[in-house]
């Protein structure tokens, strides 16, 4: 018999102290409603991985209480009625919310490496860490990457990994919208955006790279280097493609996630047999505006990696209240 792992006397549950301050509102017999907050958490006690000396014969104890974390933020929504009356109602929406997240402690240590991300004090949580990039050499088409202190190199090194690529949680967020109703028609929309925010696409890296020649290649292969003085940021085919910020794309989008439209019939012609019929057509996740290339860039993962994008979906149907 021997012990597996080393005893954990301090373990204890995370804490978090929070402020608050909010305003709620509404003006002009409340024609324009809502409220505003801000906010400041500080989480502590974050569990981590804690070193050990050689003699107590472990490399380190997991889940540590030794971390910690500041979110600071601001939450707005507002509501307001553009047209109110007996027969017409036009009322308009739209919120938003700001999180400045920063990493405050991480107990013996400054960073914890994860991949293409890092865990950094004095870094929002989720921030990219990777070679830099800075294009492709026109006379021998070879790929241009950056050092540690961003100066150009040709020789990739992940030694010179580094942060200022962002992070993949979006720091701003919110939606907008509209509700009609005119004489038994309704019609209500909702746009979802967010900003501030980039992944890496994983996908452009299978497809945009020699090596895997077998899968589907991205259509600006066609502008390989091939020739002396040629300008393209796609490097020469002889040259390995590697895990760089040259995939770090914005992934900030608007999306149109709701749109529906519905016709109460009059109850006059029901005659009592049901209290109530709707007719509607419904369409979900209809657009989405963004510079990202990927699939879908509202995730919650770093790395974009071929998941099933967010479906559109168009429905037709009837409620029937009894």
């Amino acid at each position: 018999m021997s012990v597996g792992t080393p005893l954990n006397e301090n373990y204890k549950w995370e804490k978090e102290r929070q402020y608050n301050i909010g305003l709620d509102f509404g003006l002009f017999k409340n024609r324009i409603w809502g409220s505003v907050d801000y906010y400041d958490r500080l989480t502590s006690d974050l569990y981590v991985t804690y070193s050990l000396s050689a003699t107590s014969g472990f490399d380190a104890i997991d889940n540590w209480n030794a971390g910690k974390m500041s979110n600071k933020g601001i939450e707005v929504d507002l509501h307001g009625d553009v047209v109110r009356n007996k027969d017409l109602k036009v009322s308009l929406f739209a919120n938003f919310a700001y999180n400045k997240n920063r990493i405050t402690d991480l107990g013996q240590v400054n960073q914890f490496e994860s991949g293409t991300s890092i865990i950094k004090v004095g870094e929002a949580l989720g921030s990219h860490f990777i070679v830099g990039w800075s294009g492709v050499n026109p006379q021998t088409g070879a790929p241009i990457y950056q050092d540690v202190n961003g100066n150009p190199t040709e020789v990739y090194d992940a030694v010179n990994n580094k942060t200022g690529w962002g992070t993949f949680y979006a720091p701003y967020m919110g939606g907008f919208g509209l509700d009609l109703n005119y004489k038994g028609f309704s019609l209500s929309s909702q746009f979802q955006w967010k900003s501030g925010f980039s992944r890496f696409n994983n996908q452009r890296f299978f497809q945009e790279n020699p090596s895997f020649w077998y899968l589907n290649q991205n259509v600006n292969q066609l502008d390989v280097w091939t020739a002396p003085g040629q300008i393209t940021d796609i490097q020469g085919a002889e040259y390995k493609v590697e895990f760089s910020s040259k995939f770090i794309e914005d992934a900030s989008f608007v999306r149109l996630k709701n749109v529906r439209l519905g016709y109460d019939i009059p109850k006059d012609l029901l005659r009592g047999v049901v209290n109530g019929i709707t007719i509607f057509a419904e369409g979900t996740n209809l657009y989405t505006w963004t510079k990202w290339t990927g699939f879908d860039p509202d995730d919650d993962n770093n790395i974009a990696q071929y998941e099933y994008p967010t479906p559109r979906i168009i429905s037709l149907g009837t409620t029937i209240t009894f």
